[in-house]
């Protein structure tokens, strides 16, 4: 069927300029789409991590991209290049201490010091994602199994204000199913931020002779020689403690911490920036980001992590907008177009980007975000482990909750594609990489992605397990979201008070 002159009339609370979909030859895209995965994906990158020669290389061969494409760069030079100042450095467990206290009805009084990592079984871990010191001190309180389900009429963080957020390991009572994502303690973490906790102290009993540590906390303690990458003068994120000890969590009462930070440089990396302007001085952000965890260490047959969907997908299907867009007759608003470093880090670049914008802010209309759109896979990780089948056609479509007119926009995006995309309004993107920054500043976003699978963040994310001809569809899908919000007639306002009660969150 051809698509080339389709002209779409939508009904809703606000109206659009007619709209020309943009179909570009199958055969011709997926070539071009696997050329790019194959390249940055492949030995000459290296797993393309930040900061580092790898990550370095890969911002230059988008920039070569961007400029073969014929695009304009976006920030005053003829570089593409926006630098991204970052720092390094190890987290000093020699100095990291947490002393915790008791005070029991008998008068007891208790009061414990521990230094990083376990002594005996007993002792404490901590994993911080920013590189800024701390020096607190806190009262705690027991917050049972860090539970909060609107189903079980439960929620373990009321009145945790300003306190230490102490729970107990596990789920207690409950079956997974009613524990749901607070199996995990990610989401307990999150709980407790959200409830205005200083920080979350998770007890477990201390470590017998023969027993391992959980897995997460195996694995984490094991990277706790890699060097950890921030922006420079980064406030302190929330702290997430893991402690072994035979003291009751319900007998905490107060908690002292101190995270110390070594070795710390000075080092930076590079957002990728074009323009493609349209007729009104207004911009769509596109992005995805380009880094990803390099070398793997200590394994010489998976020399490094290839992240195919992690995210060369996103960058494949990025230039590939670009190319479409720069072919066509632009009107309404323009396009940014940017590779962001550093997402694996905590979408640094994303951060650093949304704060050094290339055009007023209030010319910046919405961010449609592109991370892992190659795959089969599910909805949810869930699903990853079971003896099943993801959709083949399946895609998701994160937008601000707080931006409810981009559910319409998306409706009329979707049907012109042949995927079975899923509309999931969200409070936040915590968990959703580099479109997190931007609804944080009160931007319209969207993030499109092609499911979760098992090859997340290990070294067998690699090209021979892309759906090409799926990565084209979801292309198409970025491409008609584009056509309609730079046609977009009608303003897309973004209110932090609308929220969805009981948000997707995949898990």
């Amino acid at each position: 069927m051809n698509l080339n002159s389709i002209v779409i009339i939508l009904l809703s609370s606000f109206t659009f300029t007619q709209i020309r979909v943009i179909v570009a030859a199958d055969n011709n895209v997926i070539d071009r789409l696997k050329a790019d995965v194959a390249y940055l994906s492949g030995p000459e990158l290296a797993g393309r991590n930040v900061p580092g020669p790898y990550g370095d290389k890969t911002a230059h061969w988008v920039a070569g991209r961007f400029a073969e494409i014929g695009l304009t760069p976006a920030v005053g030079d003829s570089a593409f290049m926006q630098k991204v100042p970052l720092i390094t450095g190890l987290l000093d467990t020699a100095e990291t201490m947490i002393r915790y206290r008791s005070s029991q009805p008998q008068g007891k009084n208790i009061t414990c010091l521990s230094s990083w990592g376990l002594e005996n079984g007993q002792g404490f871990y901590i994993f911080p994602k920013r590189l800024a010191p701390m020096d607190t001190s806190c009262k705690a309180l027991y917050c049972g199994h860090g539970i909060v389900s609107g189903d079980l009429e439960r929620n373990d963080f009321r009145d945790v204000d300003g306190c230490a957020a102490v729970v107990s390991s596990g789920i207690g009572e409950l079956t997974p199913r009613e524990a749901g994502r607070f199996m995990f303690t990610p989401f307990k973490a999150a709980a407790a931020d959200q409830a205005g906790a200083a920080m979350l102290v998770e007890v477990y009993p201390p470590l017998g002779k023969d027993m391992a540590l959980p897995p997460r906390i195996q694995r984490k303690s094991g990277e706790v020689n890699l060097p950890l990458v921030d922006l420079p003068e980064t406030a302190a994120g929330f702290p997430t403690v893991h402690l072994f000890t035979d003291m009751k969590a319900q007998d905490i009462s107060g908690i002292d911490l101190k995270v110390v930070f070594k070795d710390m440089n000075q080092t930076r990396g590079f957002n990728v920036i074009a323009g493609l302007e349209g007729e009104i001085p207004e911009y769509i952000i596109v992005g995805a980001h380009y880094d990803h965890l390099g070398a793997v260490e200590g394994d010489e047959q998976n020399a490094y992590y290839h992240g195919a969907d992690d995210n060369a997908s996103g960058v494949a299907g990025l230039l590939e907008i670009c190319r479409r867009w720069h072919e066509r007759n632009r009107t309404g608003r323009g396009l940014i177009a940017v590779a962001f470093t550093a997402e694996e880090d905590g979408m640094l670049g994303s951060r650093w980007f949304v704060d050094h914008l290339p055009v007023p802010r209030e010319a910046v209309t919405a961010m449609v975000n592109l991370d892992e759109i190659g795959r089969r896979g599910f909805a949810n990780m869930r699903d990853v482990q079971k003896d099943i089948e993801p959709d083949p056609k399946y895609a998701g479509a994160y937008y601000s909750a707080a931006s409810p007119k981009l559910r319409d926009i998306l409706r009329s995006a979707v049907h012109r594609v042949d995927l079975n995309v899923e509309l999931e309004p969200v409070n936040n993107f915590s968990h959703f990489g580099d479109a997190g920054p931007f609804h944080e500043a009160h931007i319209p976003t969207v993030q499109l992605f092609s499911g979760f699978h098992k090859d997340y963040h290990s070294p067998s994310d690699t090209i021979d397990k892309l759906d090409f001809e799926k990565m084209s569809s979801m292309v198409d899908l970025t491409s008609a979201l584009l056509e309609v919000l730079t046609q977009a007639e009608n303003a897309i306002e973004f209110n932090p008070g609308i929220r969805v009660e009981k948000p997707h969150i995949p898990h």
